[in-house]
């Protein structure tokens, strides 16, 4: 079927990402905290949100956009097509030169999903979906595959990847029963970024993502 104009939006944004990513990627960077000294954003985070923000108002003025790199202006909520992005998600291992990072670019229409995209630059892998239209991934190869999730039902089989959340409170529930859930499963792993964390269950090389305090 034809590709919707706000599909062709976030394709175009993913591509603009990719780009300014990349050209900083293992490069030196200016690096600053936001709001603890693990939260950080860098020069690529603002120079990512900034030609995505120019990008979506030039195609739709009159769409509204929340990006985590700008202070929320609740009058977007009246907007019947709203977009989220996050310029670099995993930003921590963008800094150290790590390729599991990536940006996410999604659109509400009336307050629901109807659009999503994750792009993984230095991966060369992408992911996409659209309301009713199920979820799509393309490969380092080029070759587009249909997102499916794995049919494992048992925890000990399983392979799943965790985050430990950010505030004392929410790391006391993640050091209370996360060794006894390591100790049966087949393996887990912390990949700092919770984007390919999901991206990775959506198309089945993960079974389950737990994370504590994360905010979508």
């Amino acid at each position: 079927s034809a590709m919707t104009k706000e599909l062709q939006c976030a394709l175009a944004c993913a591509d603009i990402a990719d780009r300014i990513a990349m050209r900083f990627w293992r490069s030196p960077l200016r690096i600053k905290t936001k709001s603890s000294w693990r939260d950080l954003v860098t020069d690529a985070d603002l120079a990512v949100d900034r030609k995505l923000r120019e990008h979506i108002t030039r195609t739709f003025p009159d769409h509204g956009i929340i990006s985590e790199e700008q202070e929320l202006d609740s009058s977007v909520w009246g907007k019947k097509f709203v977009w989220i992005i996050d310029p670099i998600d995993g930003t921590s291992n963008f800094t150290m030169g790590s390729p599991l990072f990536g940006t996410s670019i999604g659109l509400l229409r009336n307050g629901k999903p109807f659009v999503g995209m994750l792009t993984f630059p230095a991966l060369q892998e992408r992911y996409w979906a659209e309301r009713k239209k199920g979820a799509w991934m393309q490969n380092i190869k080029g070759k587009k595959l249909r997102c499916r999730v794995s049919n494992i039902a048992t925890l000990r089989e399983s392979r799943f990847s965790f985050g430990y959340g950010n505030t004392p409170n929410e790391q006391k529930v993640y050091f209370r029963h996360m060794p006894r859930l390591l100790r049966i499963a087949q393996a887990g792993r912390d990949h700092h970024s919770a984007i390919f964390d999901l991206a990775t269950v959506a198309r089945g090389g993960m079974d389950f993502y737990i994370c504590i305090g994360l905010y979508l």
